[in-house]
């Protein structure tokens, strides 16, 4: 994924929103901003990137049905992250496959344990998680290369 072509602009505190093109199609990304400061950044060293395909939509109803459901996903698990520290939200990447988030930890069975209580009552949601370490937050400085690092 490049930035080619991308137009980005501020849609809340702290975050950035940018249209871009792949070869595969047109996608959009939600970033920060900025990046934290390395002193933050090394709290979080592990990449958390989950992943939600659409899966087969027969109607604009069941589409915004499941675009409901993956807010409120976000929702819960970035609540529950930044209350407990235990994760951070870097960017949210929406595309024709899905949508896909990409987290940074401080330890990845510790975020997915956390993630799964922090969506207790919730219904299963069909998402994947892979994690890789990334101390140098390369795959946020990739979506998004115009972060300011501190």
């Amino acid at each position: 994924m490049g930035p080619a072509g991308a137009e980005a602009r501020r849609v809340s505190d702290g975050w950035t929103l940018a249209a871009r093109e792949a070869e595969d199609g047109e996608y959009t990304v939600r970033t920060r901003a900025a990046l934290p400061d390395p002193a933050e950044r090394a709290r979080y060293p592990v990449a958390m990137w989950i992943t939600w395909p659409w899966g087969p939509i027969a109607s604009e109803a069941e589409e915004d049905a499941i675009i409901d459901e993956m807010i409120r996903f976000e929702n819960a698990v970035h609540e529950a992250a930044t209350r407990g520290g235990w994760g951070m939200l870097v960017a949210v990447v929406t595309n024709g496959a899905g949508r896909e988030w990409l987290w940074h930890a401080a330890h990845a069975d510790e975020f997915v344990g956390e993630m799964r209580g922090a969506l207790q009552g919730h219904p299963t949601y069909p998402f994947e998680v892979r994690a890789w370490d990334d101390p140098t937050w390369k795959a946020a400085r990739e979506l998004n290369p115009r972060a300011g690092m501190h």
